[in-house]
């Protein structure tokens, strides 16, 4: 559960198992973020509360300098299942206003 200003640092999930999967699924959003859904300007300044996949590598020297962070925004959507591998860096920015944004996750081991 997560109210006003409340965040997830950029983070992967860890399993027992070699392999792992992790997942969540948003049950709740605050009124003001599923607005800014509905409005449909669905830049950076409109995706407070949203989930950020972070993937890749971005070196910050030589001549790959300028190389941008990769990610995935996904869009707030109520009852919706994401499954991932667990090392997959992840990140919620803060959000301002009333109500609450509540979601459930998961870690799965897989053994061979």
């Amino acid at each position: 559960v997560q109210q006003e200003s409340d965040f997830n640092p950029l983070h992967g999930h860890s399993t027992y198992s070699n392999v792992g999967l992790s997942s969540f699924t948003w049950l709740s959003f605050p009124q003001k973020v599923l607005d800014n859904v509905k409005s449909g300007l669905l830049d950076d300044r409109n995706q407070a509360g949203w989930t950020h996949i972070h993937y890749g590598q971005t070196p910050s020297f030589g001549d790959r300098f300028f190389m941008f962070p990769q990610k995935v925004s996904l869009v707030p959507e109520i009852g919706k299942l994401y499954l991932f591998p667990s090392w997959l860096e992840h990140v919620v920015y803060p959000f301002k206003g009333k109500g609450k944004r509540v979601s459930i996750a998961t870690n799965i081991n897989i053994w061979t």
